[in-house]
């Protein structure tokens, strides 16, 4: 009843309302495991911590408070943060899309660098493409190949987004893309010779055939550096030779002396999570972490099963023990190490929340400095800064009186 009072979201419970106004409980189960299990992607303090705060804005080709956003994906957890990362593109689009701010100023021209595209899907980036050029937004995008472009984003979406883009750069790629891009260049009358020697007479004749312009075979044997494509112009640039093909010409050498002059990012003074740490505690202390473990999700199952059915009567600690212990020798290696990932993983989760929350001020400060070696300006109001003390010193008392209990809110 409270949730269907959010105008917002009202349209979105109604099923959830149905099942249960209908008593439909596996129906009801269904649709709320349905909605739960995409979230689990998300259990990651570092994210929590990240996404709780409002920081900056994502309109940054705002005339009055201009800006650069970087974000970058792991590669170890790709299928979590694209997910986020995805989140944060979309609703970035929709705030610079437009011509004018808020206050009526004219947007500042800007430029959207996706490398690595089929890393994350975002929904409506045929549209950006189609509708930002006359905002003045640029749009590049990045891939390995384009078949990873229509396996990740489906062969109709992938065709909208490649026919739409007006500048094509491509490297050395094979199979189908090399062939696609080898007719996109097309064909031209190209004059060949042939010498016939017979006695005392030699016969030279000269024909004109049409070849591909860039062959298949050259596309697929290109050199590290080597690109080819076509440009797009306009009324004021007109481009008479809009294909091309080059080598990038690298400074190595002067890239590696200016990566030598690189500053380090200063060592922060937060507690590290000595993750290792809890590994090796978890690994050598011949199961007894482990056992807990089991034994705290058998203690839970039962008060699980015994707030659904009163009539339920759990076994005593001894016998969950035995059961315990029991099911712990009848373990192979591979349930064990699998075990024993799983409650390595939970309890490294559980330190990484309570040094964030025990430590969060420690951060601020360390972010602080990282702005101020990079000469970053900050800017913040008196009574911004007083909110987030005020947050601050709330969330960790919180955290000082009850280990495991942790206000994100506030973050």
């Amino acid at each position: 009843k409270m949730l269907m009072q959010h105008e917002e979201i009202r349209v979105k419970l109604v099923p959830f309302k149905s099942a249960l106004e209908g008593k439909a409980m596996e129906q009801l189960m269904g649709q709320i495991a349905s909605a739960q299990i995409p979230l689990l992607r998300f259990a990651s303090p570092s994210l929590y911590w990240v996404l709780s705060g409002d920081d900056f804005p994502l309109n940054f080709n705002d005339p009055d408070n201009p800006a650069i956003i970087c974000m970058g994906n792991d590669p170890d957890r790709q299928s979590i943060y694209g997910t986020t990362l995805a989140l944060y593109t979309s609703r970035m689009f929709k705030e610079i899309n437009h011509k004018k701010n808020k206050a009526g100023k004219r947007n500042l021209p800007c430029g959207v660098l996706l490398d690595e595209l089929p890393t994350i899907f975002i929904k409506g980036l045929d549209n950006l493409i189609a509708t930002a050029r006359s905002n003045k937004v640029c749009i590049v995008i990045g891939a390995q190949d384009e078949s990873q472009l229509i396996r990740d984003y489906t062969q109709k979406e992938a065709d909208v987004i490649m026919n739409t883009i007006g500048n094509v750069f491509v490297g050395q790629v094979n199979g189908r893309t090399a062939e696609k891009y080898a007719k996109t260049f097309g064909r031209e009358f190209r004059e060949q010779q042939s010498q016939t020697t017979g006695g005392q007479n030699d016969t030279v004749n000269i024909s004109y055939q049409q070849q591909e312009i860039l062959p298949q075979s050259r596309i697929e044997s290109l050199s590290q550096g080597f690109f080819f494509g076509k440009i797009a112009d306009d009324f004021e640039h007109p481009i008479l030779k809009k294909l091309f093909c080059a080598q990038i010409q690298i400074d190595i050498k002067g890239n590696a002396a200016k990566e030598k002059l690189w500053k380090k990012l200063p060592k922060g003074g937060a507690k590290y999570f000595d993750l290792d740490k809890i590994e090796a505690e978890v690994r050598s202390d011949d199961g007894t972490i482990i056992k807990e473990y089991m034994y705290a999700m058998l203690k839970k199952e039962q008060g699980d099963l015994e707030a659904r059915d009163i009539t339920y009567s759990p076994d005593t600690s001894v016998v969950l023990r035995e059961k315990v212990e029991n099911a712990w020798a009848e373990m192979n290696d591979a349930d064990r190490e699998k075990l024993t990932l799983e409650v390595i993983d939970k309890r490294q989760i559980e330190v990484m929340k309570r040094v964030v929350d025990q430590n969060y001020k420690q951060i601020q400060e360390d972010i602080k400095e990282i702005f101020q070696v990079e000469n970053v300006p900050m800017v913040a109001t008196s009574d911004e800064e007083e909110t987030i003390d005020e947050s601050d010193e709330q969330a960790v008392s919180e955290a000082e009186g009850e280990d495991m209990s942790f206000d994100w809110s506030n973050r």
